[in-house]
């Protein structure tokens, strides 16, 4: 609800005391007399419609008074302002529009009053239907009033039901209702009591029939060339889109000129598809099949090592799709070398290495040689023997000497195993030929350790085994003689 607050002055005088503005008062009543919940009174120039910054409302009686108005020429616009607006509007004197409106001269020091207004109740309703779509069709109203197309209006009294039915062209078909008090199938209904003085209901009607789809321009059937480059049309250009597959990939949105660039030697097929503004697309997509032969040879491998080998030579098998090619290798991002299939390679140390093969025929070489890496892995892990070292071991403690390792009480023997290839796969100790219990066993990094409390004086032998990823073992022994406690 909009409300204008008039200024409060006395008659004659203006805000800062000067005498050159009036006032203007009146009534304002619905038609037949009726007194207005809430009328709105709004002051325009004449000459040109500018609001002036002046308006009021109307009292309980439907008097009304503009204050502080300065001398000039107006014209007056009264309206319904409550919430239901089921009243005309109306200019001074009886009119509807401002150009028609009577003008009120306002002199300073003077009120001009009489300036009355009565508002006409609204009776009906305007309904203004509007058909969107691409497709074609019409529309009519029960009770009569609507029967065109595609934009088209009439006044139904209030308290009237309106059905509204649309009827498709051929080729076209009806999708939805918009702005229906309630949609009954294909029907719209709208009550005219329950809604203001003009209501907005749209239909939507839509050409049944898909886009078509053409290609303008393709590469020859036959091409020497990987790039390919696509031109196509519609016969819906306006708002759709097209959407493209290359040899059988799933439609994606795209635009022409479109270019593929490096494709592979061998048969393509390229298939388009135009979409219109309303989402239906093309059911038979455009297609066009080629074949590229570049003559560039491409090269596979069919045969090679493990990626870990316990082997220092490896053996491979490879081919290329074309008949007349050669084939060059490269060990270890050497030269590439002419070669055969199968190629063996010279004994190689342990370690990672790589080779690459290409085929050469005389219009080119393969750009993408065919590569495997593997590990050679010929040994077992590095085993060093951390202590005991040669002599005397009282209680753990190193206490000088050389020779035999003697060992008072007991000794934490520790061993080393590095595996640069494999890595360590899994370790233990035997003592005398017998195993010692895992769960004595601690590691820290590459580093083993269990403590060793010899079980009987003299002689003993341990044994420290480990096994790489590749399954090769290695083993590490020390003897010592225990001596009893003293």
């Amino acid at each position: 609800m909009f409300a204008l607050a008039a200024l409060i002055t006395p008659a004659g005088a203006s805000a800062d005391g000067s005498a050159d503005v009036g006032s203007i008062s009146g009534t304002v009543t619905e038609e037949g007399g009726g007194l207005l919940e809430l009328v709105c009174i709004t002051l325009y120039e004449a000459s040109e419609r500018a609001w002036t910054g002046h308006g009021t409302t109307a009292d309980n009686s439907g008097a009304y008074r503009l204050e502080d108005v300065e001398a000039g020429s107006y014209t007056l616009e009264f309206w319904d302002c409550d919430d239901r607006f089921d009243h005309e509007i109306e200019w001074y004197n009886d009119k509807p529009t401002w150009e028609e409106a009577d003008v009120v001269a306002v002199t300073g020091s003077v009120e001009t009053t009489g300036i009355d207004a009565q508002l006409s109740p609204i009776t009906s309703t305007t309904v203004h239907v509007t058909e969107g779509g691409n497709g074609s069709g019409h529309v009519i109203s029960d009770p009569p009033g609507i029967d065109c197309r595609p934009v088209c209006e009439a006044q139904f009294p209030w308290d009237t039901v309106v059905r509204l039915t649309p009827t498709p062209d051929e080729r076209s078909y009806f999708t939805h209702w918009t702005n229906c008090d309630e949609v009954q199938g294909t029907t719209c209904l709208i009550t005219t009591d329950t809604v203001g003085t003009y209501v907005y209901p749209s239909y939507e009607i839509l050409d049944s029939v898909p886009p078509e789809t053409g290609i303008s321009s393709a590469p020859e059937s036959s091409s020497s060339t990987g790039n390919a480059t696509f031109w196509f049309w519609t016969d819906k250009p306006a708002y759709g889109w097209w959407e493209c597959s290359l040899d059988g990939a799933e439609f994606d949105a795209c635009s022409y000129p479109l270019h593929y660039q490096d494709l592979a030697d061998g048969p393509h097929t390229f298939r388009v598809r135009s979409v219109d503004r309303f989402d239906q697309r093309d059911p038979t997509p455009a297609e066009w099949t080629w074949t590229i032969d570049t003559g560039i040879p491409d090269t596979g491998l069919t045969f090679g090592p493990p990626a870990m080998s316990t082997e220092p030579r490896a053996t491979f098998s490879f081919f290329s799709n074309r008949q007349d090619a050669t084939f060059e290798c490269s060990l270890d991002d050497g030269p590439f070398m002419e070669c055969s299939s199968p190629y063996t390679t010279p004994s190689l140390p342990e370690g990672t290495h790589a080779f690459k093969v290409r085929a050469r025929t005389p219009r080119g070489v393969d750009p993408t040689p065919a590569t495997r890496s593997w590990v050679v892995d010929t040994s077992g892990p590095l085993l060093s023997i951390v202590r005991p070292t040669a002599g005397t071991y009282v209680n753990d403690q190193p206490v000088g000497g050389v020779g035999p390792i003697l060992v008072f009480g007991y000794v934490s023997v520790e061993v080393t195993a590095v595996d640069p290839q494999s890595g360590v796969w899994s370790v233990g100790f035997d003592v005398d030929g017998l195993s010692v219990d895992s769960s004595t066993i601690t590691r820290q990094g590459d580093t083993y350790r269990f403590p060793y409390r010899p079980a009987s004086p003299g002689p003993h032998t341990i044994t420290f085994r480990a096994t790489n990823g590749s399954g090769l073992p290695s083993s590490a022994s020390i003897s010592l003689v225990g001596v009893p406690a003293p």
